[in-house]
C-alpha cells in the first residue's frame, strides 16, 4: 500500500511539473535544406494549408517548401528577394532590395511578374498585407535607404508589370528531425512603466501624411526623419486602420490612414526597435536588438513592459503561437530560438544543433497552433519548431 502511495505521489509531482510548464523543455525541431548553397534565406510566409514561401536573397529565388512531401521548389526570379507575403492563398508578393522591384508569383500557375518601383535605390525591405487608404486590398512595404512607406493596391491593371518566366527547380530536400532540450527555464521579472505619465520620455510628435505621391498604382510617403534610424519592419493593424513601423532606434512610428497622420512615439533611451508583432489586444511587441530585450507597448495606455534576456543574443523577429500565449523569437547571434510563456513569464531558449545557423525570419505554422517556421540565414535551411500543446 505504501509503495502505491509513493507511486501516486511521484506521478502527481510530475503532473504538477508539466502543468507548471516543465514539459516545454522538450521540443521537436525539423529542418529542410535549401538546394541553392548560401542563398541567405530572409523573410517567409505560409499558405493556409501549410506551404512555406521563402525569399532567397542570394540567387534571386522564391523558395517553396511542401512539408508533407519534403520537396523544395525554387523559382529563380532574379534580383535579391528580401521579404514575402501570401495573398488569398493564390499569390506571393515579394520585395527586391537590389533591383528596386515588387514581384508577384501565382501559386496556382507559377507565372511571375515584376514591376519597377517609382523610386530608385530605395532598398525595399519588409512587406505586409493590409488595406490601402481607399479600403482596397494592398501590399505595404518599406524602402529602408529611401526612408519611404509605399502601398500598392492589388486590384487594377498590369501597367508597367513585365513577365519573369522563372526558371524552376524542384528537389526533395534533406530533412532532419531532432528533439531539443532547453537550456533550462527562468521566470522573468518584467519591468513595467507607463510612458504617458513621463512626458520627457513619451513625447509624441505628429507629422502630416495627407499628400502621398501617386504613380502607377503606388502610393508613396516620405517618412519623418528619425535621427540615427531607418525604417526596419512594419505590421498592418487593419482594425485600427494604421501601419506600425520600427526604426532601429528608440522610436516607434505609426501611420493613421483615417487621420492621414504620422506619429512618433519615444521609448526609453538606448532602445533599438526591430522586429514587430501585433497581439490579440492590438498591442505591439518588438525585439530590442541591441539591449537583448523583448518588449510590449500599448499605444492606448502608454504601458511598456520589457523582458530582459539573460545574455546577448540579438533577438530579431518574433511570432505568437498557442493562441497568443507563447511568444517565440529568433536570436541571430546566439544561434537560439527563444520562447516566453506569457501566462507564467517563463523563458526557455533552444540552441540549434547546426552551429552559426543565424536564425532570422519566423512565422506561425498555419496548420498547428503550437509550431512556427523560421529561416536560418547562414545555415541555409528552413526550420520548424514544435512545442508541446498546452
Amino acid at each position: 500500500m505504501r509503495r502505491w502511495a509513493c507511486l501516486i505521489l511521484v506521478l502527481g509531482w510530475l503532473g504538477v511539473l508539466c502543468i507548471g510548464g516543465w514539459c516545454q523543455d522538450i521540443v521537436t525541431l525539423t529542418t529542410w535544406s535549401i538546394p541553392t548553397h548560401n542563398s541567405l534565406p530572409q523573410g517567409l510566409a505560409l499558405t493556409s494549408d501549410g506551404r512555406v514561401f521563402v525569399a532567397q536573397f542570394v540567387g534571386g529565388s522564391i523558395g517553396e517548401l511542401n512539408p508533407t512531401t519534403n520537396v523544395v521548389t525554387e523559382r529563380v526570379v532574379f534580383g535579391a528577394p528580401f521579404d514575402v507575403c501570401v495573398y488569398n492563398d493564390h499569390y506571393v508578393y515579394w520585395t527586391d532590395s537590389v533591383a528596386d522591384r515588387l514581384g508577384e508569383l501565382s501559386i496556382d500557375t507559377g507565372a511571375a511578374f515584376a514591376v519597377q518601383l517609382p523610386s530608385s535605390r530605395g532598398l525595399a525591405r519588409a512587406i505586409a498585407l493590409g488595406e490601402a487608404s481607399n479600403g482596397l486590398d494592398a501590399v505595404w512595404f518599406l524602402e529602408r535607404d529611401g526612408n519611404r512607406l509605399t502601398a500598392h493596391t492589388l486590384a487594377g491593371g498590369r501597367t508597367g508589370w513585365f513577365p519573369q518566366a522563372p526558371v524552376l527547380y524542384s528537389i526533395e530536400a534533406t530533412r532532419t528531425d531532432t528533439q531539443l532540450s532547453s537550456d533550462g527555464f527562468r521566470v522573468l521579472q518584467p519591468s513595467t512603466r507607463y510612458l504617458y505619465s513621463e512626458p520627457a520620455i513619451a513625447a509624441r510628435a505628429v507629422y502630416d501624411g495627407s499628400s502621398p505621391k501617386s504613380e502607377r498604382g503606388f502610393e508613396i510617403w516620405d517618412l519623418p526623419d528619425v535621427v540615427g534610424g531607418r525604417p526596419c519592419d512594419l505590421v498592418t493593424d487593419v482594425a485600427n486602420r494604421r501601419i506600425i513601423i520600427s526604426t532601429e532606434t528608440n522610436m516607434l512610428m505609426t501611420y493613421d490612414m483615417l487621420r492621414r497622420k504620422f506619429t512618433l512615439y519615444s521609448l526609453p533611451a538606448g532602445t533599438s526597435t526591430h522586429g514587430l508583432m501585433l497581439d490579440n489586444y492590438r498591442r505591439i511587441w518588438y525585439t530590442d536588438k541591441r539591449r537583448s530585450r523583448i518588449s510590449r507597448f500599448d499605444f492606448e495606455t502608454g504601458e511598456l513592459i520589457e523582458y530582459q534576456l539573460p545574455s546577448i543574443g540579438w533577438p530579431q523577429n518574433l511570432e505568437l503561437v498557442q493562441r497568443g500565449e507563447l511568444l517565440v523569437f529568433t536570436e541571430w547571434a546566439s544561434n537560439k530560438i527563444g520562447a516566453i510563456d506569457l501566462r507564467t513569464n517563463e523563458l526557455r531558449r533552444y540552441e540549434l544543433p547546426i552551429s552559426m545557423s543565424r536564425p532570422l525570419g519566423i512565422a506561425a505554422d498555419t496548420t498547428h497552433i503550437s509550431a512556427a517556421y523560421f529561416t536560418a540565414e547562414r545555415g541555409n535551411y528552413i526550420g520548424r519548431i514544435e512545442f508541446p500543446a498546452q
